[in-house]
């Protein structure tokens, strides 16, 4: 039976904040150093030259596409991690799912 990687708030709290502050927070869509328009916390999926969003939609949108690279990474790991690895490693991996796509 497969269980979901929970982590607790503080861990959510990391990563929004470790990975959000990598990224940088930019609330105009742009052009990033491919090419690809790119806006808020480095969201490229149906952006456009021309959006904007406010700060908070920015943090909603990229709670959601942490959620949604937390489940990719739940799907993948058949012994979840959260007993074996500190919560900082766990941010460590999502990052860089985050970064790789």
């Amino acid at each position: 039976m497969r269980r979901t990687l929970k982590r607790g708030a503080a861990a959510t709290a990391l990563a929004l904040s470790f990975i959000g502050g990598n990224e940088g927070l930019k609330t105009e869509a742009y052009l990033d150093i491919v090419g690809v328009p790119t806006v808020c916390f480095g969201e490229t999926r149906s952006v456009e030259l021309g959006d904007s969003y406010t700060p908070a939609e920015c943090r909603t949108m990229f709670a959601g596409r942490l959620a949604e690279f937390e489940a990719g990474l739940d799907r993948l790991i058949a012994d979840p991690l959260e007993d074996r690895i500190p919560a900082r490693s766990y941010v460590g991996i999502l990052d860089w799912a985050y970064n790789v796509g």
